[in-house]
């Protein structure tokens, strides 16, 4: 058994049980292989547009003998999903952009998909816009830290929230309500950069412009701050 990365770790506890599952960009298969193995997902597809890795995935889950259970195809994102065969689907390890542009190809509602988990590495306050206009809501959302970086993870399903403000595009209305641990450590030590490169930003015009996009930057991080004030306060009035 191959143990997960801490990121992977994440995506499986957010993942439904008893729901078939596809993966989409599903490189080594890891996550299919851990869920069906462990029996919190009955079968799995695992999807991915390189012939090179999906051939390794289908590899892996023949020596784990999962072959009746977990089905490699190549794919470009849900193009070859047929409608009921599954009802979960991740989506991570990928930008932003990326996924979004997944989403947009093939609507996975329409092939009978209920919940999205999405792992951005990049562009999440887009992909959070554009989630939200899509109807889709974030019922669920994890910070990690891996090897240094930090990444969110959502879980996703059809539904209508309020509007999302700049800050939590930013940063996950979710995460930010649950006062993610993980989350919270990282707009501390973003605050600490842009404080720090502010101090030393020259006195010309390059650097008057840089002054305002990392101070833009630091009203975002210290209005997140600010809620967990609030929340802190609240709490202590109780």
């Amino acid at each position: 058994m191959v143990r997960l990365p801490l990121r992977l770790q994440t995506v499986y506890r957010l993942v439904p049980p008893e729901k078939p599952m596809v993966d989409i960009g599903t490189d080594h298969a890891f996550l299919p292989i851990e869920l069906v193995r462990s029996g919190r997902v009955p079968s799995a597809l695992a999807f991915d547009v390189r012939k090179g890795p999906l051939n390794i995935a289908g590899e892996h889950i023949r020596s784990a003998g999962l072959s009746d259970r977990i089905q490699t195809r190549l794919s470009d994102g849900f193009a070859a999903l047929n409608a009921g065969e599954a009802e979960t689907a991740v989506i991570a390890g990928m930008g932003g952009g990326t996924i979004r542009g997944i989403l947009e190809r093939k609507d996975p509602r329409e092939v009978g998909i209920r919940t999205l988990i999405l792992g951005p590495q990049s562009e999440e306050e887009a992909l959070r816009f554009y989630l939200q206009a899509q109807g889709y809501l974030v019922y669920e959302e994890r910070y990690v830290e891996e090897e240094g970086k930090i990444y969110g993870i959502l879980a996703v399903r059809a539904g209508k929230e309020p509007a999302l403000s700049e800050t939590e595009a930013r940063f996950g209305r979710v995460a930010l309500n649950r006062r993610d641990p993980v989350l919270r450590e990282s707009l501390e030590k973003k605050e600490r950069i842009y404080r720090e490169i502010l101090a030393k930003l020259p006195e010309n015009e390059a650097g008057t412009e840089r002054r305002k996009e990392l101070e833009e930057e630091l009203s975002y991080v210290k209005e997140a701050q600010k809620r967990w004030k609030e929340q802190d306060e609240w709490q202590k009035n109780m």
